[in-house]
């Protein structure tokens, strides 16, 4: 009896042992590979969350600022008065009045468009106090850049109401020397984040009488 149990003892695993053996391996790899893959998506998608987050926060704030566009007549040679509003597809160029809340009260000159940045194109904001006598002067170059969102592949910007009087409202892809403010901008734009393409859009309502 003895020399049989030392037999067995020494015959190792049988195939039964092995093949149960190599089944529980493959199970616990499977649990891991899996919880590997699972922390990789919950990753990503916390990281393409956290990018459109970043992307709705710049719109919300560029949308804030044109919802202040306000009505600003300027001296014009030519036609006595004209309108500071300046909507062209890819920039627009307005007075903002600001109510204190974000910034100091009064008058802006400010500017949405794109700017390069090294091999990138950003989305930025321009931003100067403003004062009639000094309209000439509101130039990029004389402003304060704020960076919206980077590498942005996509700005457009339309515009909606009146162009000519007596016909009907409609969209266009200018707003320059109007005689009032468009009643609706829509305003789009588009990045990459980690390999996938992202479009912003919205649209919003400016006031059309100075208050």
């Amino acid at each position: 009896m003895r020399r049989r149990a030392h037999r067995r003892a020494d015959s190792g695993f049988t195939l039964l042992e092995l093949l149960l053996s190599l089944s529980l391996l493959a199970l616990l790899m499977s649990a891991l590979l899996g919880g590997i893959q699972l922390g990789t998506k919950s990753f990503e998608t916390s990281r393409a969350n956290q990018a459109v987050g970043d992307l709705e926060a710049a719109a919300s704030a560029i949308s804030d600022l044109l919802s202040h566009a306000y009505p600003m007549l300027i001296p014009d040679a030519k036609q006595g008065q004209t309108l500071f509003f300046y909507g062209r597809p890819d920039s627009c160029f307005f007075i903002s009045l600001s109510e204190g809340q974000t910034q100091q009260g009064g008058f802006f000159a400010s500017e949405i468009g794109l700017a390069q940045n090294g091999d990138s194109v950003d989305l930025a904001v321009w931003t100067a106090g403003f004062r009639v006598a000094e309209a000439s002067q509101a130039t990029r170059e004389s402003m304060q850049k704020t960076e919206a969102a980077r590498d942005v592949s996509l700005l457009q910007l339309r515009y909606f109401g009146v162009v000519e009087e007596g016909k009907p409202p409609r969209w266009n892809d200018n707003w320059l020397g109007a005689a009032h403010l468009p009643q609706l901008v829509a305003l789009r734009f588009a990045a990459t984040r980690f390999g996938k393409p992202i479009q912003i859009s919205f649209t919003v309502a400016l006031r059309q009488e100075a208050q």
